[in-house]
């Protein structure tokens, strides 16, 4: 009677696991046919949790974390955009769900490989914060403007009057005015971001 067949565990060509194969017993060469990208040496059992690795060189393999915040997915470093092992299949899904989750955290596409790398966002500087809210002060005092576009345009074609609609030709130039007074702050506002910006990339 012959030597039962063996589990044997398979790696990609990084050392990540793959899965899992039976081997068969060689009685001519006394030991089991494992193939070049296999070894019988079992890893961690903990593979929801766990990235397992196998060393080819110390037999060896080691245990690593998968991540379950954004945070965590920064150590994973460049994941390949092109690899279909399970390893950066599952790494690039995790990275996507993970950060989609957490506006502190974005992914950064490679510029020729479209490789992943997850990045921290930089907390907004004072000016930038200052920035924002002008443009949506000046976004909400247009939008209000051109609410009341249809008064302008009553008084325009005979059908209104202005003293009828004073009060609120009174608040549309009270926006027009709250506009020309952003406008330049946002323009000075914008440069200062812009040169800080670019300082930072020197």
């Amino acid at each position: 009677m012959g030597q039962p067949m063996k589990v044997a565990y398979r790696f990609d060509k990084n050392g990540w696991l793959v899965g899992e194969c039976f081997v068969q017993f060689i009685p001519q060469l006394n030991r089991y046919n494992v193939p070049d990208d296999c070894t019988m040496i079992a890893p961690g059992q903990d593979r929801n949790a766990y990235w397992y690795k196998y060393d080819t060189n110390s037999n060896v393999w080691t245990a690593h974390k998968k991540p379950t915040t954004a945070a965590e997915c920064v150590d994973l470093g460049t994941v390949d955009h092109y690899a279909q092992e399970p390893h950066e299949a599952e790494a690039r899904a995790l990275m996507q769900s993970l950060v989609k989750n957490d506006s502190g955290y974005k992914i950064e596409r490679g510029k020729e490989d479209l490789s992943w790398t997850t990045v921290k966002i930089p907390e907004k500087t004072a000016e930038e914060l200052a920035l924002e809210e002008k443009k949506q002060a000046r976004a909400a005092a247009q939008s209000k403007l051109s609410q009341t576009d249809y008064v302008a345009a009553k008084i325009a074609e005979g059908a209104a009057t202005k003293e009828e609609y004073a009060e609120v030709l009174a608040q549309r130039q009270a926006w027009r005015d709250e506009i020309n007074a952003l406008d330049p702050q946002i323009e000075s506002l914008t440069a200062t971001v812009a040169a800080a910006k670019e300082a930072q990339n020197v």
